[in-house]
């Protein structure tokens, strides 16, 4: 039985839908956001009793209206959309690729790789694909997508997502659209220079059987996600070893009392350096993949809505199917993608739960590395210290001597004893020797014992005014 074509993905006119995409599209042509990228067109196609085929063309940049819509996809949609077969039986793959995208500005919308607004509207109405793509491309958000096209009591009749993506290793952003009526899936796909497009496209041809599923494109690039992740972190790890290494290094000298001499090595500061910078680019890696969890988090929910869909249009045809036998081929093939696509997410969840651990070893590094720096900038403060006691050494011995001198010049100034005579006859100087001796040791003992004795008077008189005011206590009572 040969449907009617019912293809809602298109907006009207009319509808806020399509208002709001003239809109944006008004203001990113004022604003000279339209830069021209040389797009490939791929296309997976099956028709009934047929084998698949996948063809690849190429386009200059249009020059009439005529050329807006890509030749290759100009077929009629509905020539083998049989309800009665399995939709792998027969099925169009339409997709638009752009393997290089305009330099992304942090903070600012996209700049859209095509000519004008109209050859992008032309394109967009021809594969239906949704508007919510110029919301997203905004320039500030990485962020999935995606809702179910209603038809009545038909329930699901088609499906739209529209994915968006910054990252340093690669930009890119995906629109689809599919329809169960036509067994068709339309895709809009972008990659920046740093995303493997080869690895992409060979995927696409390898699985081009799966290409009757709408949900193929979309876990092809949640692998490529997984594969950038993956790189991502080898990279970090890289870092964060060379981090451990390099202290380890340190605090075995430190463990050898060399560590005195790593200071004063001319090229530690540098290397001192070096490895703030490496831990610097640590976190900040680090704090950005955490902000990436949310992004593969919302990819991974979209997918699975997918999944759901084509699940659901699949059990709403097969009952009009002339032999349900023909749709087993396409279950399995429907189970076994979502088993990549689960294995793929098992596969993130795993990353994010080891980034946890890499963040508790990246912190364990700043720690010995703040306290490294700390034990260099004790260094000379210790020398300073030691340098003042010494000083206050010395201030003590002279004051020692001091005080011998000191009493002593007082005695011969009164006695005026101008100097030592070792004569016979010298009175004075066995009278002056006789006085200044005990006066010194006095001297001596009172300087040495100072300490003890104040405390010593003290405990005194706090006795005796102890002592006082318990006979004053008595004789109040008498």
């Amino acid at each position: 039985m040969t449907l009617k074509r019912v293809d809602k993905a298109r907006e009207s006119p009319s509808s806020i839908a399509a208002k709001l995409r003239e809109r944006l599209l008004t203001a990113a042509a004022r604003e000279g956001r339209f830069e021209y990228q040389r797009p490939e067109h791929h296309l997976v196609r099956k028709r009934r009793a047929g084998e698949t085929s996948h063809a690849v063309s190429y386009s200059r940049l249009p020059t009439h209206e005529q050329q807006l819509f890509p030749k290759i996809f100009a077929f009629d949609l509905h020539e083998e959309t049989n309800i009665a077969i399995s939709p792998a039986a027969a099925f169009s793959l339409r997709c638009v690729l752009h393997r290089s995208r305009p330099q992304h500005a942090s903070g600012k919308a996209d700049m859209l790789p095509f000519e004008n607004p109209s050859t992008m509207t032309a394109l967009w109405d021809g594969l239906a694909l949704p508007s919510s793509y110029l919301h997203l491309a905004n320039g500030y958000l990485s962020t999935a997508q995606s809702h179910e096209i209603q038809d009545g009591d038909e329930g699901a009749t088609g499906f739209a997502l529209t994915v968006y993506s910054l990252s340093k290793q690669g930009d890119w952003s995906m629109a689809l659209s599919h329809n169960s009526h036509t067994r068709s899936t339309s895709v809009f796909w972008s990659l920046q220079d740093g995303v493997d497009a080869d690895t992409l496209v060979n995927d696409l041809c390898d699985f081009q059987e799966y290409g009757w599923h709408p949900m193929l494109l979309p876990c092809i690039m949640f692998a490529s996600v997984l594969r950038m992740a993956t790189e991502r972190r080898q990279s970090i790890k890289a870092r964060l070893q060379t981090l451990e290494k390099t202290m380890a290094r340190i605090n075995t000298y430190s463990a050898d009392s060399n560590i005195a001499e790593v200071f004063e090595q001319r090229h530690f500061s540098q290397e001192l350096k070096q490895l703030f910078e490496l831990l610097q680019s640590c976190r900040h890696d680090q704090g950005s993949r955490e902000g990436r969890y949310d992004f593969w988090r919302s990819f991974h929910t979209v997918i699975k809505s997918g999944f759901e869909y084509t699940k659901q249009f699949m059990q709403a045809q097969i009952a009009h199917a002339a032999r349900a036998q023909d749709y087993d081929h396409a279950f399995a093939q429907h189970e076994d993608l979502q088993e990549w696509f689960t294995l793929t997410w098992i596969q993130l969840e795993s990353i994010m739960a080891r980034d946890q651990d890499h963040n508790t070893r990246v912190d364990n590094v700043s720690d010995m590395l703040y306290n490294l720096v700390q034990q260099r900038d004790i260094r000379p403060q210790s020398r300073i210290a030691r340098a003042s006691q010494r000083d206050s050494q010395d201030m003590k011995f002279i004051a020692l001597l001091g005080s011998i001198f000191l009493p002593a010049s007082l005695i011969a100034t009164i006695f005026n004893v101008s100097e030592f005579v070792f004569i016979e006859g010298a009175a004075l100087f066995g009278v002056y020797v006789g006085i200044t001796v005990p006066f010194v040791a006095v001297m001596l003992i009172l300087c040495t014992t100072r300490e003890e004795l104040g405390s010593w008077f003290g405990r005194r008189i706090y006795r005796r005014a102890g002592g006082a005011s318990d006979e004053n206590v008595e004789k109040g009572h008498n």
